[in-house]
């Protein structure tokens, strides 16, 4: 059996070459998860943008849950802009302060017994810290109107990013019925 050696020989310019490889392979890994977990939405109640309230009117604005066919139901939202948060990433002392103004799109959808939509409203906006905006929209209920439970959804939708990227933390959602 042959005994077969072999042997690596590293010069100066080849170990500046593996230095300098491995310096960017890291600070590109480092860079990417970085980036990734920017996109890691805070715990709720940290979102830059909040659905504070909303609800079902009469056209008085008086608060109501239950409507008859032929009445108008009003859908009405206020929309908050946050001033900060703490956030869990990296650490539980890590604080943010929003600044600047976020623009984004509001919807309002009210979907039937069937889930299946009956009123879309979307409207844009952009709101400071601290800022808050009110939206509503009416719904003239009409003999063809099923009798029953209907849903509404109320969601703010950021303009900032290409994809767009939820702004609330969830969907706010709220039924009213129709006889």
């Amino acid at each position: 059996m042959d005994d077969s050696t072999l042997v690596f020989t590293i010069d100066v310019k080849k170990l500046v070459a593996i230095f300098f490889l491995a310096s960017i392979t890291i600070v590109t890994l480092y860079t990417y998860t970085t980036a990734l977990l920017a996109f890691i939405a805070p715990y709720p109640g940290d979102y830059p943008l909040d659905v504070t309230s909303s609800g079902s009117y009469t056209t008085d604005n008086t608060a109501e849950s239950s409507f008859t066919r032929g009445e108008t139901v009003r859908i009405k939202a206020t929309l908050e802009k946050g001033t900060d948060y703490w956030t869990s990433y990296p650490d539980y002392t890590s604080y943010t302060s929003f600044s600047g103004t976020t623009s984004y799109r509001v919807f309002i959808t009210i979907l039937d017994l069937n889930n299946k939509p009956v009123k879309f409203y979307t409207s844009t906006g952009a709101l400071s810290p601290g800022e808050s905006k009110n939206y509503q929209t009416d719904m003239p209920t009409t003999s063809s109107f099923t009798s029953g439970t209907y849903t509404a959804q109320v969601l703010a939708w950021s303009t900032g990013l290409p994809d767009g990227v939820s702004e609330t933390p969830t969907v706010t959602e709220f039924t009213f019925t129709i006889s």
